[in-house]
């Protein structure tokens, strides 16, 4: 490249034709950006795409007082402190449905809609209380305590503290001795497998007539189940639940009639070894 090509390439007027092509191109940018700003900001306000009313159905235990105040945050939001978010077009429905979940959770899910462009809907789905999830208890097998316990679903998710019962509405679950949990709303009763297997026996049993009431959790995988019947049944996550229950029915009869007298009854019956049955 010649010196005098050079010379003209970098020469002063040229430099400044550089830089006034540069600005001029960015203020078309930053004028452009501000239109669509503009544009943007007035479409999102006009009345035909506001959000007017909002509803919400399937809620029981959770407060829909509380579900439409969060709402109602939620549409005063804006993006860059101008772009109104209270229309269909930027609704943050991400957003309000996780500010709902978090809210309470007793709500599993929570569907948004929005119905002819300015009726918010939002369908909410609990947990339904299946179970309880209680503290340890040292006498659980003599004696029903339900204070502090918790309302789980059917697959154990622990979701709620629960009032204090009478009886057995639901099926307890009780803490083993060291579990540390001051608030378990949010966990599982049990890991996925021990909780299923325990499913499985609860069924075997009521299938031969035998309602478990409670299951308290004890050392090494092994779990006592009190019964409907005068007896707990002590039991080990690693053996097989029907055949559990089999060489159970099996006993029965036999165990009962090895008390002498009528009225006294086994106090649990030992199913934690393969192919023998304590009771005592």
């Amino acid at each position: 490249m010649s010196s005098s090509f050079r010379k003209r390439l970098y020469s002063p007027k040229r430099r400044n034709a550089i830089i006034d092509q540069v600005f001029l191109r960015l203020s078309h940018g930053i004028l452009l950006c501000f239109a669509v700003f503009a544009v943007i900001a007035w479409v999102t306000e006009r009345p035909i795409l506001r959000i007017s009313s909002v509803s919400i159905v399937g809620a029981h235990s959770v407060s829909t007082t509380s579900v439409a105040a969060l709402a109602n945050h939620a549409l005063a939001s804006t993006y860059l402190y101008k772009i109104d978010r209270n229309n269909t077009l930027l609704l943050p429905r991400a957003l309000l449905v996780e500010n709902v979940l978090r809210s309470d959770a007793r709500a599993k899910h929570v569907d948004l809609d929005v119905v002819n462009l300015n009726e918010l809907h939002l369908a909410v789905t609990e947990y339904i209380p299946a179970l309880l999830w209680c503290p340890h208890n040292a006498s659980a097998h003599h004696a029903s305590s339900t204070r502090g316990c918790y309302h789980a679903d059917q697959e154990g998710y622990i979701f709620a503290p629960a009032p204090e019962f009478t009886g057995h509405p639901f099926t307890i679950f009780r803490a083993l001795t060291n579990d540390v949990r001051q608030s378990p709303v949010g966990t599982f009763i049990l890991d996925p497998e021990t909780f299923a297997a325990i499913n499985v026996f609860r069924t075997a049993l009521r299938g031969e007539g035998v309602v478990v009431r409670e299951v308290a959790e004890e050392e090494h995988g092994a779990f006592r189940l009190m019964t409907d019947a005068s007896w707990d049944v002590l039991w080990q996550v690693n053996r097989d639940p029907h055949e559990s229950v089999l060489h159970l029915m099996r006993a029965l009869p036999e165990i009962e009639t090895s008390f002498k007298e009528p009225t006294t009854t086994p106090r649990y019956i030992d199913l934690r070894f393969s192919h023998k049955i304590f009771y005592r």
